[in-house]
């Protein structure tokens, strides 16, 4: 049985880290395109290129300038993903990178 729920733990992160990376990617994409509206808890980076952090973000988005024109989004999520097994007790704890230019 703890072999099994180990197994299941692994598969759990490894498609845990795989879906929110991709989540990670279209939410800065979304707010790249200037969407952001439609995320909950998400706005607009400012004048200065840094947004307030939306919720269940471990930064606020940071909007780098680029030389000519528009800018690079950055932003972190950080996840963690729920334990089935007892090898591992804390569970799956990380963090995902989306990036998305700006035009």
């Amino acid at each position: 049985m703890i072999l099994f729920l180990s197994v299941m733990q692994l598969t759990l992160g490894v498609y845990g880290r795989l879906t929110a990376a991709q989540q990670t990617q279209g939410a800065v994409a979304f707010a790249a395109m200037g969407l952001s509206a439609g995320l909950p808890g998400a706005n607009s980076p400012n004048a200065s290129g840094i947004s307030s952090s939306p919720p269940g973000w471990s930064s606020p988005l940071i909007a780098m300038p680029l030389p000519g024109g528009g800018s690079v989004l950055v932003g972190t999520r950080e996840t963690t993903s729920p334990t089935i097994s007892p090898l591992l007790p804390l569970g799956d704890h990380f963090f995902s990178t989306g990036i998305a230019v700006q035009e």
